[in-house]
This record gives C-alpha cells, structure tokens and sequence, in this order.
C-alpha cells in the first residue's frame, strides 16, 4: 500500500533537513532508520485500516440481510395469521 502523500512529503522533508543538519552520522543514521521504521508502521497501519473497513463493510451487509430475513418472516407470518383468522 503507498503511503499517503502527506506522509510522504513529510518523511521525504524530514530526510532532507537531516541530511542539511549538523549532526553527526550516527545519530544522522539512527534517525533514518526510525524514519524508515516509522514509514514501514504507517503502511501496516495502513493495510490494517483498509482490512478492518472491509471486515465492517461485510458484516454491515451480513446484518442487514438478517434483519430483512426476519422482517419478511415476521411479516409473512403476520400476515398469514391475519388470513387465517388467527
């Protein structure tokens, strides 16, 4: 999954004020390799967004076909009770 273009501008941001910074090198590349593991968690972060919508999504639709399955039920035997004089 591609990450969203904010996120992206800001990463590729960050990575560039690092790279004009004056720090040293290894704290240099121990924030690049946060920022690398950062952009890794908001892709999963991501992916597990997209996957729990469609999982809502499916059961949204499943609830929805279970209450109009007991609506016609409901209302089939109402009616079949009011035809037979019950």
């Amino acid at each position: 999954m591609a990450l969203e273009p904010i996120l992206k501008y800001k990463i590729n941001r960050c990575a560039q004020l690092l790279a004009e910074s004056a720090l040293n090198g290894e704290i240099k590349q121990a924030v690049m390799e946060n920022i690398g593991k950062a952009e890794r968690f908001a892709r999963e972060l991501g992916e597990f967004e997209k996957e729990e919508n469609e999982q809502w999504g499916r059961l949204e639709r499943e609830q929805k076909e279970i209450a109009q399955r007991l609506a016609d039920e409901f209302l089939a035997e109402t009616l079949k009770g009011g035809l037979d004089g019950n």
